[in-house]
């Protein structure tokens, strides 16, 4: 599929709504960059941009800064992958910095991958559990039994030796999953 092609057309103007169509390339570019598909992460990264760049000077300032984290978000995630850790977690933690600065709009759900909890992913990814966890940790009081930042919480907690905190977290994600499909990535570690 063309990564500037939005999935569904149909009779609704998404040219108007340049910042939700972010979200669904925010998404792909994120999981392009996280699976090693560093060509098809930079062709994401590039839609976010002039989506950005052509939002009406009407959108209101929270979809604007939101349409940036996503771009400072698939950013790190690219950069990560080409071997530049430093760059990359002072992308994510700006992005993570940026989403936690403004309010959420009263009208959206929570956002689809938290900037925080992928700066936590990446801090678990490079080895650095203790920060990891606090991370996960300020994820979790905002989204109660979030599952990913669970798993990643349980994974951390791990790292740092806390097996009673892993324990605690791995029974919620047990509980919580019961009726799922065990087989889901990451589930399964999990349990």
């Amino acid at each position: 599929m063309n990564p500037g092609v939005w999935i569904r057309e149909g009779d609704f103007d998404w040219e108007s709504f340049g910042w939700a169509r972010s979200i669904h390339h925010f998404a792909r570019g994120v999981g392009a960059a996280r699976s090693g598909q560093l060509q098809k992460a930079r062709q994401e990264l590039h839609v976010i941009e002039g989506l950005l760049a052509g939002l009406p000077a009407v959108t209101l300032p929270y979809w604007r800064e939101q349409v940036q984290v996503h771009i400072d978000a698939v950013r790190s995630w690219i950069v990560l992958a080409e071997g530049k850790e430093a760059e990359a977690l002072a992308l994510a933690r700006s992005a993570a910095d940026r989403e936690d600065a403004v309010d959420k709009h009263p009208v959206t759900p929570g956002e689809v991958l938290p900037a925080r909890e992928l700066y936590a992913d990446m801090l678990l990814e490079t080895g650095d559990f203790e920060s990891s966890l606090e991370h996960y940790q300020v994820v979790l009081e905002g989204s109660l039994n979030r599952l990913n930042a669970l798993i990643g919480a349980a994974k951390a907690a791990a790292g740092v030796g806390n097996a009673a905190l892993e324990k605690e977290y791995r029974e919620v994600i047990r509980a919580q999953t019961r009726a799922g499909n065990p087989d889901r990535s990451g589930i399964a570690q999990a349990l």
